[in-house]
């Protein structure tokens, strides 16, 4: 009896088998079923958080009752592609692991990072950041009247007449072949930066207000301007929260990069120690070895030119001997 209850027990919580990886790509099923592909379900709780992972503007898009079905249509191929990799094994494949756990990393890094935006970029923050780059946020506009014509001679004469106190209205509706502004005494309006081209703008923002500048020549022509007014537009926090945040979030992941490398320990390991730590006293013999056998390379050479020697002291020496035996043998007749 206790025997037998021994065994029940430990086939309930002593299991020591490891357990199967989970199969990747499994959404939670949840919420009302909406489609049932070969058994399989789909379910609205599926359905809302993939859309949830879409840009604002496709979400947008797919509450259209037709986007949303073809959306619904895009789930249902998407789970018979998911479910024959599967049939296939192809998840079990290195190549196929690496890449889903490498992607897994990456959501995992992104989801980190947004939540630190998340905690740091408060309303405080995004007043201090808005407030050290308000010149981002400051609108530069000149109010200008230009006469243009295509000969700088002219264009000297007319500024002549100016400097003296000639009407620019007049002059710009006679002389200026701009046909936009000579109707209008060569108004142009309010100009912002990067609006016009670099010549023109640099005369529109450095002449003074009330002033008329020196010529000016562009890819158009030649120009006289009249600034008329300059005026200096900060848009509020309120029109620019969009940008202000993205410029923060980016500022709050670089600090945060810096906080996690600093606080960790991170040893590099040099290659040549790698070796060594790898091999161990085999790598040191081996470095040693081939220490020896790089000096054994020059005796392999005495060897050789020895061995030569040697024959040459052989071959002499047979020779001093059959020339005594010859001796001999002459000395016996």
């Amino acid at each position: 009896m206790r025997t037998l209850l021994l065994v029940i027990l430990c086939s309930l919580g002593c299991n020591t088998a490891p357990a199967e990886p989970p199969i990747p790509g499994q959404l939670e099923a949840s919420g009302e079923v909406i489609t049932t592909v070969n058994g399989q379900q789909i379910t609205q709780g599926m359905l809302d958080s993939t859309i949830a992972l879409l840009p604002e503007h496709l979400q947008e898009q797919i509450q259209n009752q037709e986007q949303m079905e073809q959306f619904k249509e895009q789930m249902v191929l998407g789970e018979l592609l998911y479910r024959e990799a599967l049939r296939r094994e192809l998840h079990k494949q290195a190549k196929l692991k690496t890449t889903i756990a490498l992607q897994a990393r990456e959501a995992l890094a992104q989801n980190l990072l947004e939540t630190i935006v998340d905690e740091r970029a408060t309303e405080e923050a995004m007043e201090t950041w808005y407030k050290d780059h308000i010149v981002q946020f400051t609108k530069s506009e000149v109010d200008v009247s230009h006469i243009l014509v295509k000969d700088k001679a002219l264009i000297e004469k007319i500024k002549a007449q100016l400097d003296n106190g000639g009407d620019f209205a007049a002059l710009a509706t006679k002389h200026s072949v701009d046909p936009g502004s000579a109707a209008k005494g060569g108004k142009l309006g309010k100009i912002s930066r990067g609006r016009t081209v670099p010549p023109f703008e640099r005369a529109a923002f450095t002449t003074t207000k009330g002033e008329i500048s020196s010529p000016v020549k562009t890819q158009f022509g030649w120009h006289v301007l009249l600034v008329h007014d300059k005026i200096t537009h900060q848009q509020p926090l309120t029109e620019v929260q969009k940008e202000v945040r993205q410029g923060l979030s980016t500022q709050i992941i670089k600090t945060y990069f810096e906080e996690i490398k600093s606080s960790a320990t991170i040893v590099e390991t040099a290659p040549d120690a790698a070796v060594e730590g790898s091999e161990g006293k085999k790598g040191k013999k081996g470095k040693k070895a081939k220490s020896n056998k790089d000096k054994g390379k020059r005796p392999q050479l005495r060897v050789g030119k020895g061995a030569k020697a040697k024959k040459a002291k052989k071959a002499k020496k047979g020779k001093k001997g059959k020339a005594k035996k010859g001796k001999k043998a002459k000395g016996q007749e």
